[in-house]
């Protein structure tokens, strides 16, 4: 799951807003759930304010979560800086330029029946 952000900023646009709905509550359903947030930046500038823009995603999303009630403990936020750029979609990995960057990446870490 993809969660896009405003250019140069850690504001989600409307539709991400959305998408972190339908993650809490997939989230409620499945207790066991525990989950890893990747912030991104485009890499053109300051590598210090970029790290600190990618945390500030991260952040951003799993705050959302935890006020919808879902336990810090079962999510993880990282700020990637632009150590990771990722094309947008897989036809375009050739097309090194069409990187989708202004986002934070969810990704399902475990779902172990404890």
């Amino acid at each position: 799951m993809r969660v896009n952000f405003e250019k140069g900023t850690a504001k989600i646009t409307n539709p991400a807003a959305e998408d972190i709905d339908a993650l809490a509550k997939i989230m409620q359903d499945n207790p066991n759930l525990t989950i890893a947030i990747e912030g991104h930046v485009k890499g053109e500038g300051n590598e210090i304010a970029e790290q600190e823009i990618s945390q500030e995603r991260a952040d951003v999303v799993k705050e959302l979560l935890l006020k919808k009630g879902i336990a810090a403990n079962r999510i993880t936020a990282t700020g990637m800086g632009s150590a990771k750029l990722v094309p947008e979609d897989m036809a375009e990995k050739r097309d090194q330029k069409a990187l989708n960057v202004e986002r934070v990446s969810i990704r399902v870490v475990t779902n172990s029946q404890e």
